[in-house]
């Protein structure tokens, strides 16, 4: 079953190629050799200066992951860029919420809270993982929404990972910046070139599946000070 649920289809992407997208990228210098001039290097760079945002026509509902009594870690899809939500299914359907692993040290050094309540993302290695905080105390199942990363082309029958029309425009344009930055072009062209390109930029993001940005999910207060940490627990200044 296709692990896509309300992003963009595979065939809602551009049907253009690496190999004439290289060539599109090349005529900034008119080279008919794409790959002289790197113009393949340079949709690479362009690609990677792209997943530095979080497009929200990437975003892909995961399979279901099998929770097992007692464990807090769970290795994440692959690829993986950043956690949209995450839902406990059973054996309880709750909401989990998201904590910046910089503040999650001093909560998990906490005793238990009972239940699971939060979650975050690490590395461990080259595997993407997310630890939930209680481990469950029983068997069940997960289910993760989050953010992919643009795949790169490798082959030169490859499509783009992009979306037609503004975004594919844009992509196009960082990377002949790149190409026209290489290849030493005069600086009144190059800074024509990249005014464009960041307009274009901006325009990509305005024509994403949804304008809004994420921002972090913040623990909820009310929920933290209401829960009791143990028997021996004493009211925090707003009560439970």
């Amino acid at each position: 079953m296709s692990l896509w649920s309300f992003g963009a289809q595979p065939s809602q992407l551009t049907t253009r190629t690496f190999r004439n997208a290289k060539s599109f990228v090349a005529r900034i210098v008119s080279q008919s050799q794409a790959d002289e001039v790197g113009a393949g290097d340079a949709i690479g760079a362009a690609i990677d200066e792209f997943n530095r945002h979080r497009w929200e026509y990437l975003t892909v509902r995961g399979s279901d992951i099998t929770l097992v009594a007692g464990t807090s870690d769970y290795a994440l899809p692959t690829p993986f860029k950043d956690p949209l939500s995450l839902v406990l299914v059973s054996p309880e359907l709750r909401t989990l919420t998201y904590v910046p692993r910089g503040t999650w040290d001093p909560i998990v050094q906490r005793t238990a809270i009972g239940g699971t309540w939060f979650y975050t993302n690490f590395a461990q290695g080259l595997t993407n993982m997310v630890q939930l905080l209680d481990a469950p105390d029983a068997a069940g199942t997960m289910e993760l929404r989050y953010y992919r990363p643009i795949a790169k082309p490798i082959e030169d029958t490859d499509v783009l990972d992009v979306l037609p029309g503004p975004m594919e425009v844009a992509l196009l344009a960082r990377a002949q910046v790149w190409v026209a930055t290489w290849k030493g072009l005069r600086s009144e062209r190059l800074m024509f070139m990249e005014g464009r390109a960041q307009k274009l930029f901006a325009e990509a993001k305005g024509d994403d599946v949804s304008h809004a940005d994420w921002t972090p999910q913040l623990i909820p207060g009310r929920l933290w000070m209401r829960r009791p940490i143990n028997a021996d627990s004493v009211p925090g200044p707003w009560g439970w």
